[in-house]
């Protein structure tokens, strides 16, 4: 499960930069972390609130053919 430790607003765009950790990860002893770039509509979800809580993330596929993150659930 991926577990949101923190996040950062964006300043030029609406979005936020979202601090993750994981401790399923095959092959790391501990947990490993991850930034995640969370844009538009879906930031709104990203507050004070959610720090601390599980959460699941959809990706998709721009037309460039660059991953995004398409939904984020908070649990």
């Amino acid at each position: 499960m991926i577990k949101i430790v923190g996040y950062i607003p964006m300043k030029k765009t609406k979005g936020a930069v979202v601090f993750t950790e994981n401790d399923n990860v095959n092959g790391v002893h501990g947990k490993s972390v991850e930034k995640l770039f969370v844009y538009e509509d879906l930031a709104d979800k990203i507050t004070d609130s959610v720090i601390g809580r599980e959460c699941v993330v959809a990706y998709g596929c721009g037309y460039s053919g660059k991953a995004f993150i398409s939904d984020i659930t908070i649990k």
